[in-house]
């Protein structure tokens, strides 16, 4: 059984905390020997109301401005639309590494028009 296996084992029924499983790593475990904790879309714990476009799909974008013109026809607020759907995070990056021990990160950089 591999090391990573152990370990998540010991972090799901408690007997070792999230935010230390890596100390009871040993320094010659290979990486590959490691289950590492990663979360998908990790910044999305706060979005931006603005929509950003798709950089390798001009047809994604045409796609999304005619449903976001139909939902407006319809009345329906394309933000409580997108919102579940897009925010796959409640906890900021930081939070993530420190309280639940995640250290792979699923990062998609993006522009608003401002930041």
């Amino acid at each position: 059984m591999k090391l990573g296996v152990v370990i998540l084992i010991n972090v799901a029924i408690g007997f070792i905390s999230t935010t230390n499983w890596m100390s009871f790593l040993k320094d010659n475990v290979s990486l590959s020997d490691i289950f590492i904790p990663g979360s998908h879309d990790s910044g999305t714990y706060v979005l931006s109301k603005r929509i950003q476009p798709e950089p390798l799909s001009d047809f994604l974008d045409r796609l999304l401005d005619i449903c976001c013109r139909i939902l407006k026809k319809f009345g329906i607020p394309i933000w409580k639309v997108i919102t579940p759907w897009a925010m796959t995070q409640t906890q900021s990056i930081f939070t993530q590494a420190q309280s639940s021990g995640i250290r792979y990160f699923d990062i998609r950089a993006g522009w608003n028009g401002t930041n």
